[in-house]
Protein backbone atom coordinates (compact mmCIF):
# COMPACT_ATOMS: atom_id res chain seq x y z
CA UNK A 1 0.00 0.00 0.00
CA UNK A 2 1.24 3.40 -0.49
CA UNK A 3 2.07 5.53 2.15
CA UNK A 4 -0.37 8.11 1.48
CA UNK A 5 -3.54 5.58 0.49
CA UNK A 6 -5.91 5.74 2.52
CA UNK A 7 -5.96 2.42 5.09
CA UNK A 8 -9.69 1.78 4.64
CA UNK A 9 -10.12 -1.10 7.33
CA UNK A 10 -8.73 1.91 9.34
CA UNK A 11 -11.56 4.50 8.18
CA UNK A 12 -14.41 1.68 8.89
CA UNK A 13 -13.26 1.02 12.55
CA UNK A 14 -12.67 4.49 13.22
CA UNK A 15 -15.89 6.31 11.36
CA UNK A 16 -18.81 3.21 11.38
CA UNK A 17 -21.38 5.17 10.61
CA UNK A 18 -20.38 5.48 6.97
CA UNK A 19 -21.51 1.67 6.29
CA UNK A 20 -22.62 2.17 2.62
CA UNK A 21 -19.47 3.28 1.48
CA UNK A 22 -17.03 0.11 3.63
CA UNK A 23 -19.89 -2.77 2.46
CA UNK A 24 -19.71 -1.58 -1.04
CA UNK A 25 -15.46 -1.69 -0.65
CA UNK A 26 -15.89 -4.90 0.72
CA UNK A 27 -17.74 -5.97 -1.93
CA UNK A 28 -16.16 -4.38 -5.13
CA UNK A 29 -12.64 -5.78 -3.56
CA UNK A 30 -13.94 -9.39 -4.07
CA UNK A 31 -12.23 -11.83 -6.07
CA UNK A 32 -14.19 -12.83 -9.40
CA UNK A 33 -14.91 -16.82 -8.48
CA UNK A 34 -16.85 -17.82 -11.55
CA UNK A 35 -14.23 -19.17 -13.66
CA UNK A 36 -16.21 -18.59 -17.20
CA UNK A 37 -16.12 -14.90 -16.29
CA UNK A 38 -12.74 -14.95 -15.14
CA UNK A 39 -11.52 -16.24 -18.27
CA UNK A 40 -13.56 -13.83 -20.27
CA UNK A 41 -13.06 -10.79 -18.02
CA UNK A 42 -9.12 -11.67 -18.02
CA UNK A 43 -8.55 -12.01 -21.71
CA UNK A 44 -10.38 -7.90 -22.12
CA UNK A 45 -7.83 -7.04 -19.67
CA UNK A 46 -4.95 -8.70 -20.54
CA UNK A 47 -5.28 -7.52 -24.13
CA UNK A 48 -5.84 -3.69 -22.90
CA UNK A 49 -2.96 -4.04 -20.83
CA UNK A 50 -0.31 -5.15 -23.52
CA UNK A 51 2.35 -7.20 -22.99
CA UNK A 52 4.45 -5.17 -20.40
CA UNK A 53 1.44 -4.61 -17.83
CA UNK A 54 -0.36 -7.68 -18.11
CA UNK A 55 2.87 -9.94 -16.88
CA UNK A 56 1.96 -8.12 -13.44
CA UNK A 57 -1.01 -10.03 -11.68
CA UNK A 58 -2.44 -7.51 -9.75
CA UNK A 59 -2.70 -5.25 -12.91
CA UNK A 60 -5.05 -7.87 -14.36
CA UNK A 61 -7.10 -8.83 -10.91
CA UNK A 62 -7.69 -5.29 -10.89
CA UNK A 63 -8.98 -5.07 -13.93
CA UNK A 64 -11.05 -8.03 -13.51
CA UNK A 65 -12.23 -6.64 -10.84
CA UNK A 66 -13.47 -3.46 -12.09
CA UNK A 67 -15.29 -5.10 -14.97
CA UNK A 68 -17.14 -7.17 -12.71
CA UNK A 69 -18.24 -4.28 -10.86
CA UNK A 70 -19.17 -2.25 -13.71
CA UNK A 71 -21.38 -5.30 -15.30
CA UNK A 72 -22.71 -4.32 -11.38
CA UNK A 73 -24.30 -8.08 -9.96
CA UNK A 74 -22.80 -11.16 -10.47
CA UNK A 75 -25.57 -12.69 -12.60
CA UNK A 76 -26.73 -11.55 -15.78
CA UNK A 77 -29.79 -13.14 -14.88
CA UNK A 78 -30.68 -10.02 -12.61
CA UNK A 79 -31.34 -6.95 -15.08
CA UNK A 80 -30.54 -3.91 -13.34
CA UNK A 81 -29.74 -0.37 -13.29
CA UNK A 82 -27.01 0.77 -10.89
CA UNK A 83 -27.50 3.40 -8.70
CA UNK A 84 -26.13 6.68 -8.15
CA UNK A 85 -24.51 6.20 -4.95
CA UNK A 86 -23.03 2.77 -5.83
CA UNK A 87 -22.11 4.31 -9.02
CA UNK A 88 -20.10 6.74 -6.97
CA UNK A 89 -18.71 4.76 -4.66
CA UNK A 90 -17.31 2.50 -7.66
CA UNK A 91 -15.67 5.32 -9.06
CA UNK A 92 -14.50 6.32 -5.36
CA UNK A 93 -12.99 2.34 -5.55
CA UNK A 94 -10.92 3.41 -8.68
CA UNK A 95 -9.20 6.18 -6.96
CA UNK A 96 -8.12 4.00 -4.09
CA UNK A 97 -6.47 1.33 -6.34
CA UNK A 98 -5.46 3.87 -9.40
CA UNK A 99 -1.90 5.21 -6.86
CA UNK A 100 -0.59 1.88 -6.58
CA UNK A 101 -1.37 0.79 -10.03
CA UNK A 102 -0.43 3.61 -12.15
CA UNK A 103 -3.14 3.27 -15.11
CA UNK A 104 -3.77 5.94 -17.44
CA UNK A 105 -7.17 7.74 -18.24
CA UNK A 106 -7.35 5.82 -21.25
CA UNK A 107 -6.93 2.43 -19.89
CA UNK A 108 -9.79 3.36 -17.03
CA UNK A 109 -12.05 4.47 -20.36
CA UNK A 110 -10.98 1.59 -22.28
CA UNK A 111 -12.57 -0.83 -19.62
CA UNK A 112 -15.46 1.29 -19.10
CA UNK A 113 -16.10 0.93 -23.09
CA UNK A 114 -15.58 -3.12 -22.78
CA UNK A 115 -17.75 -3.28 -20.34
CA UNK A 116 -20.90 -1.65 -22.04
CA UNK A 117 -20.38 -3.31 -24.79
CA UNK A 118 -21.08 -6.93 -22.32
CA UNK A 119 -24.62 -5.57 -21.40
CA UNK A 120 -25.41 -4.95 -24.99
CA UNK A 121 -28.31 -7.00 -25.75
CA UNK A 122 -29.86 -6.84 -22.01
CA UNK A 123 -33.03 -4.87 -22.23
CA UNK A 124 -32.52 -2.33 -18.79
CA UNK A 125 -29.16 -3.04 -18.56
CA UNK A 126 -26.57 -0.39 -17.94
CA UNK A 127 -22.96 0.15 -16.17
CA UNK A 128 -21.90 3.70 -14.06
CA UNK A 129 -20.43 6.27 -16.07
CA UNK A 130 -16.65 6.64 -15.53
CA UNK A 131 -15.89 9.75 -13.18
CA UNK A 132 -12.30 9.17 -13.07
CA UNK A 133 -10.01 12.14 -13.65
CA UNK A 134 -6.32 11.53 -14.55
CA UNK A 135 -5.38 14.98 -13.40
CA UNK A 136 -6.89 14.77 -9.98
CA UNK A 137 -4.49 15.96 -7.06
CA UNK A 138 -3.67 13.52 -4.09
CA UNK A 139 -6.98 11.79 -4.61
CA UNK A 140 -6.78 10.10 -1.81
CA UNK A 141 -7.04 12.70 0.50
CA UNK A 142 -10.10 14.13 -1.80
CA UNK A 143 -11.47 11.01 -0.84
CA UNK A 144 -11.59 11.91 2.15
CA UNK A 145 -13.68 15.18 1.50
CA UNK A 146 -16.10 13.22 -0.60
CA UNK A 147 -16.90 10.68 1.14
CA UNK A 148 -17.97 13.55 3.83
CA UNK A 149 -20.34 15.62 1.05
CA UNK A 150 -21.77 12.93 -0.26
CA UNK A 151 -23.00 11.88 3.59
CA UNK A 152 -23.59 15.10 4.99
CA UNK A 153 -26.91 14.56 6.40
CA UNK A 154 -25.25 11.39 8.31
CA UNK A 155 -22.88 14.15 9.42
CA UNK A 156 -25.95 16.43 10.27
CA UNK A 157 -27.70 14.47 12.32
CA UNK A 158 -24.73 13.03 14.51
CA UNK A 159 -23.74 16.38 15.43
CA UNK A 160 -26.96 17.38 16.23
CA UNK A 161 -26.89 15.22 18.72
CA UNK A 162 -24.23 15.18 21.32
CA UNK A 163 -25.31 12.18 23.25
CA UNK A 164 -24.44 10.49 19.77
CA UNK A 165 -22.40 7.48 20.14
CA UNK A 166 -20.46 8.56 16.63
CA UNK A 167 -20.14 12.29 17.86
CA UNK A 168 -16.81 12.29 18.74
CA UNK A 169 -15.78 10.47 16.00
CA UNK A 170 -17.73 12.45 13.54
CA UNK A 171 -16.55 15.81 14.74
CA UNK A 172 -12.66 14.72 14.27
CA UNK A 173 -13.67 13.44 11.15
CA UNK A 174 -15.03 17.08 9.94
CA UNK A 175 -11.83 18.22 11.80
CA UNK A 176 -9.55 15.89 9.26
CA UNK A 177 -11.41 17.54 6.46
CA UNK A 178 -11.45 21.06 6.96
CA UNK A 179 -7.29 20.43 7.45
CA UNK A 180 -7.44 18.67 3.80
CA UNK A 181 -9.55 21.44 1.93
CA UNK A 182 -7.03 24.42 3.86
CA UNK A 183 -4.08 22.69 2.95
CA UNK A 184 -5.23 21.84 -0.73
CA UNK A 185 -6.81 24.78 -1.34
CA UNK A 186 -3.29 26.45 -0.02
CA UNK A 187 -0.88 24.05 -2.40
CA UNK A 188 -2.87 24.25 -5.29
CA UNK A 189 -5.90 27.20 -5.69
CA UNK A 190 -4.20 30.34 -4.84
CA UNK A 191 -3.45 31.26 -8.26
CA UNK A 192 -5.73 32.00 -10.76
CA UNK A 193 -3.65 30.29 -13.29
CA UNK A 194 -3.64 27.10 -11.68
CA UNK A 195 -7.88 27.67 -10.36
CA UNK A 196 -8.65 27.95 -14.17
CA UNK A 197 -5.85 26.07 -15.76
CA UNK A 198 -3.19 23.76 -14.20
CA UNK A 199 -5.45 22.58 -11.72
CA UNK A 200 -8.61 23.06 -12.47
CA UNK A 201 -10.28 19.64 -11.69
CA UNK A 202 -8.33 19.79 -8.73
CA UNK A 203 -9.90 23.60 -7.27
CA UNK A 204 -13.27 22.50 -9.11
CA UNK A 205 -13.92 19.57 -6.95
CA UNK A 206 -12.56 21.49 -3.27
CA UNK A 207 -14.86 24.28 -4.37
CA UNK A 208 -18.14 22.26 -4.76
CA UNK A 209 -16.83 20.44 -1.32
CA UNK A 210 -16.99 24.10 -0.04
CA UNK A 211 -19.67 25.25 -1.51
CA UNK A 212 -21.93 21.83 -0.25
CA UNK A 213 -19.57 21.64 3.67
CA UNK A 214 -21.38 25.27 4.15
CA UNK A 215 -24.56 25.12 2.57
CA UNK A 216 -25.44 22.30 4.36
CA UNK A 217 -23.73 21.45 7.27
CA UNK A 218 -22.01 24.55 8.52
CA UNK A 219 -25.03 26.88 7.61
CA UNK A 220 -27.16 24.78 9.24
CA UNK A 221 -28.92 25.91 13.22
CA UNK A 222 -26.66 25.49 15.86
CA UNK A 223 -23.41 23.88 13.56
CA UNK A 224 -21.25 27.34 12.98
CA UNK A 225 -20.76 27.07 17.17
CA UNK A 226 -19.43 23.32 16.18
CA UNK A 227 -17.75 23.39 13.24
CA UNK A 228 -14.73 25.21 11.72
CA UNK A 229 -16.07 27.69 8.88
CA UNK A 230 -14.41 26.87 5.47
CA UNK A 231 -14.72 30.68 4.60
CA UNK A 232 -11.93 33.35 5.35
CA UNK A 233 -8.79 34.76 4.01
CA UNK A 234 -6.96 31.85 4.04
CA UNK A 235 -9.77 29.51 2.42
CA UNK A 236 -10.96 31.06 -0.33
CA UNK A 237 -10.38 29.87 -4.11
Amino acid sequence: MSSNKLDIEQLRTNYPFLTKIWELHEEFERSVDDEDKRYRYENICKAKLGPTNMKYEKYVNFCIKLIRNLISYYDYARVDTPSAERCKILNYWIYYNIDDLNFSQKFISDIFKESQDLTIGYTNKSTCPNLYIETLKESEKILKLLYLQDNIKIFLKILKNKGDNDYCSCEKYIYECVDIYNSMSNSYCLKEDDRLNKQKKTCDTLNTFKDIYMNYLYNEEDMSNKIPSLIDDNTKI
